[in-house]
């Protein structure tokens, strides 16, 4: 009898370490298992507004185009900046340090030249010139896929690779994201181009 209760007294704590042993497993197991679908719909996510992104950045650079050809006068939607009043905007010094933006306006997504001295704009949490998404049928809504087309000056080499080449052709900086708190999701995307275009 004494043998069968020292038998009973070490059988209870191998099963509770046993316990312990099978819920530590579960836990990394379920643990796994939320970071690998977290993985996989960061992918999901990031895949879906790569993709708006891109389309966008194609009607942004349409816009930037029709300033350079279709508009009535060049560049003419361009707000003017506040450093000159040029519609062309200004690279010359403004009241901005390396937390701030230009303090020129943008309007519909189009914002004069900006500062160099100044932060980028879409560096500025505070900025609040972009433009919601003019493509159609992307794959976001039109508010989740924001762009601003930046002028950068008109005396820029049409074929960069030739240094002969003449510097008469405009550019101009397109910058097309989606964030987190747009998406109320866990992936961010920006993409940025610039885009050349011949006189007029």
């Amino acid at each position: 009898m004494p043998h069968f209760k020292l038998q009973q007294a070490m059988a209870l704590p191998v099963v509770l370490v046993m316990l312990l042993l099978i819920t530590l497993i579960g836990i990394g197991a379920v643990r796994t298992m939320l970071s690998q679908e977290g993985m996989v719909a960061g992918s999901y996510d990031r895949s879906m507004a790569l993709q708006s992104n891109e389309q966008e950045l194609r009607t942004a650079e349409d816009t930037a185009r029709n300033e350079a050809y279709n508009a009535t006068t060049f560049n003419n939607n361009f707000p003017q900046s506040t450093v000159n009043g040029k519609s062309n905007g200004s690279s010359a010094a403004a009241a901005c340090n390396a937390n701030q933006s230009d303090p020129s306006p943008c309007a519909n997504g189009l914002c004069s030249q900006p500062t160099p001295q100044c932060l980028p704009r879409w560096e500025d949490s505070n900025f609040a010139g972009w433009q919601g998404d003019q493509a159609s049928g992307g794959l976001l809504s039109n508010k989740q896929v924001q762009y601003i087309v930046e002028f950068m000056g008109e005396d820029f080499s049409c074929n960069p690779p030739d240094p002969n080449a003449i510097h008469e052709c405009s550019q101009y900086r397109v910058t097309v994201r989606t964030t987190p708190n747009l998406l109320g999701r866990r992936a961010a995307v920006v993409l940025q181009s610039y885009y050349l275009t011949q006189p007029k």
